[in-house]
């Protein structure tokens, strides 16, 4: 909602928000922020500095890659301009690359401990991670008539609507 206040609506959520405390509630609105980061990053990891997207409208693919410790992981870019302008970015795990040729005995630091360790942090091969970006001005937000029955605040206070709120809230 602005800097001093969020409101989560997270359906289906167990336990349900409402019912943990608000540093929980603060965790859990630390947490979806962090991993839209996380799925970002995971993106440019593999798409690069750019993307290569149809004019028409048509879905895009293309091979992509990641580095990890013993090896790589390949993916299926895929990519498209929606109706609305915003583009989607999807990467699709299709392998995982284990380069590295067994440890023997004398080995400190590539053991086969070491190397299942690392592959064990990898996602899953048919994993994905897909990301909508809306370019253009920001839009102003919210009706402030918007009920907010149903969200729960991550600070004490909670207000009926998003005009109650960034009163409450003193959201400029």
């Amino acid at each position: 909602l602005c800097k001093k206040a969020a409101y989560l609506n997270l359906p289906g959520m167990k336990p349900d928000a409402s019912k943990l405390s608000v540093e929980q509630r603060q965790m859990v609105a630390y947490e979806a922020m962090m991993a839209g980061f996380g799925g970002i990053a995971a993106l440019g990891a593999v798409t690069g500095e750019s993307v290569e997207v149809a004019d028409d409208g048509t879905e895009t693919r293309r091979p992509g890659e990641s580095k990890w410790a013993y090896g790589v992981e390949r993916y299926e870019v895929a990519t498209q301009r929606m109706p609305d302008g915003a583009l989607r970015v999807r990467v699709r795990k299709q392998a995982t690359v284990n380069n590295a040729k067994p440890s023997s005995p004398d080995d400190t630091f590539s053991t086969d401990e070491d190397q299942a360790a690392r592959l064990a942090e990898l996602a899953p091969t048919g994993s994905w991670t897909e990301v909508l970006i809306h370019g253009g001005p920001r839009k102003q937000g919210n009706d402030p008539a918007m009920s907010l029955k149903g969200w729960v605040s991550t600070v004490e206070q909670h207000a009926a609507t998003v005009g109650d709120a960034r009163r409450l809230h003193d959201c400029k």
